[in-house]
Parts: C-alpha cells; sequence; structure tokens
C-alpha cells in the first residue's frame, strides 16, 4: 500500500497525453490537493499505432489480454469471432464494458501510459479479417465504438 504524506511529489495523467507533476499540500481520507509543479506531454506512449484483433475468448482471459496489450502499448482493441471461437458474440453488458474499461485505465496507469487505450468496439467481423473491414473499422477512424 502506498502511504502518501505531505509534500511528497506525485506524476498525474489526465489520459489525454499530458502528466503534470504534483506536490501534495493537504490529504484526506478521500480527497488530496496539490500544487502543479510542471506540465509535460508524456513520454510513455510508442511511436507506432499499434491496434490488436482478437479472437473472443472464454472468461477472465478476455481482461488479461486488455491488461497486458495495454501495458505492451495497444492503441485499439477489435475482438474477433473465428471459426473456432467459443464464445458468440453479442452487445457486451454494461458491467461488463465498465470492468474493461478499468482493466485498461488501470494498466495504463501501472505501465505509464499517458492514454489509454481507445476503447474495445464491436464483435463484427466473422471468420478473420476482410478486405473492407479495415478501412471501415472504428480503430482507425471509422464505424462506432462501445466507449
Amino acid at each position: 500500500m502506498l502511504r502518501l504524506r505531505v509534500g511528497d511529489h506525485v506524476l498525474l495523467l489526465d489520459g489525454s497525453g499530458r502528466e503534470y507533476e504534483v506536490e501534495l499540500t493537504a490529504l484526506a481520507a478521500t480527497a488530496a490537493q496539490g500544487v502543479v509543479l510542471a506540465s509535460r506531454e508524456g513520454a510513455g506512449e510508442p511511436n507506432v499505432r499499434l491496434v490488436l484483433y482478437q479472437a473472443l475468448i472464454k472468461g477472465q482471459r478476455f481482461d488479461w489480454v486488455l491488461e497486458k496489450g495495454t501495458e505492451l502499448g495497444v492503441a485499439a482493441f477489435v475482438p474477433i469471432v473465428s471459426s473456432r471461437s467459443q464464445v458468440r458474440p453479442s452487445a457486451p453488458s454494461s458491467v461488463r464494458l465498465e470492468r474493461w474499461r478499468r482493466v485498461i485505465v488501470e494498466a495504463a496507469e501501472q505501465s505509464g501510459r499517458c492514454r489509454p487505450a481507445r476503447g474495445i468496439t464491436a464483435p463484427a467481423v466473422r471468420g478473420g479479417l476482410c478486405g473492407g473491414c479495415w478501412a471501415a473499422h472504428p480503430a482507425l477512424g471509422g464505424g462506432e465504438e462501445y466507449y
């Protein structure tokens, strides 16, 4: 467990690529106050934009893929359905989407990334990738994302 004290310096990320060095000035059980000492463009992002097309898998394994992919620098995740997928696609529940979002954000924070992955898109691709799927996909600027 991390025990912070008044006067400690922390690095805060805003999720858009900026990071802030902050000196803590007051601490309470549920809140903290601080003074921004420096603001800069974050350095924790890879130079390439990596989109991971991942076959749907059972249980908590997809959460693990989100966590490790985020830590490795994946910018967006696209679940796909292959001929051997054991999980059939459906719109994810709001609870599952929130869990996935939390896994991605926590992994980004843990690995020092300034921007978490963009999100999870609809599992609409069947049997692998087709030529038209690339350009229209939300991870590449088209279509729609779940969050």
